[in-house]
């Protein structure tokens, strides 16, 4: 079985931070639910490692996913088997 991994750095907005890392949908709009799922049901990304303590969010007019906001570096790990 070959095991490819690859990893990227996504513009993650920051407030889907709670839903990512925590799995914590707590004051999110429907909306923005649905957003972030369809994100990542189309990404499958197994791994999306939280910011550093030192990371500081920025302003994106073009995040991973939704409209321009302040958004966090993320590293998004993808394993597939095969």
């Amino acid at each position: 079985m070959k095991r490819r991994i690859f990893t990227e750095t996504e513009q993650i907005p920051a407030w889907a931070l709670c839903a990512i890392i925590n799995d914590d949908y707590t004051g999110l709009s429907h909306e923005d639910c649905k957003t972030l799922k369809d994100w990542l049901d189309e990404t499958h990304y197994d791994i999306i490692a939280p910011p550093h303590d030192d990371d500081y969010p920025y302003f994106c007019s073009h995040p991973a996913f939704g409209l321009a906001c302040d958004v966090y570096d993320l590293k998004c790990t993808c394993i597939n088997l095969k």
